[in-house]
């Protein structure tokens, strides 16, 4: 389903991880964005799956402002393979989709953003 919102600021998107896998180039910054997180359209449905691939150097870690698809982006803070915190938003006026799958260590959870945005701590269950 597709919501409006109005402008706000644009930021860079940033991503902290060791210095060990910092060396790479913009490619290389690509590939590791996506064995943390990434996006993919089903209908009117935004999937987005969750450290998929957060392991050894990716164990810890933080995204800030990721372009997601639907207009999304996303901030992710782990550590040892959990997520810390995080959240789900759009940040430019026009449509963006509100409905989400989320993934996260195999389980599924459906949700959907509020005004623009959505706690993944209020997603997620304490437990996972």
């Amino acid at each position: 389903m597709l919501s409006k919102l109005k402008a706000e600021p644009k930021s860079e998107a940033a991503l902290t991880l060791p210095d060990s896998l910092m060396a790479g180039s913009v490619h290389d910054a690509g590939l590791i964005i996506r064995n943390i997180i990434s996006s993919e359209m089903n209908g009117n449905t935004i999937e987005i799956t969750l450290l998929p691939g957060a392991k050894g150097a990716l164990a810890t870690g933080e995204v800030k402002n990721v372009s997601l698809k639907g207009n999304l982006f996303a901030n992710l803070t782990w550590k040892d393979g959990r997520i810390v915190s995080g959240n789900l938003f759009t940040k430019t006026s026009g449509s963006f989709v509100d409905t989400t799958v989320i993934w996260y260590q195999g389980k599924k959870f459906n949700a959907r953003l509020m005004n623009g945005s959505i706690s993944l701590m209020n997603v997620l269950p304490t437990t996972v």
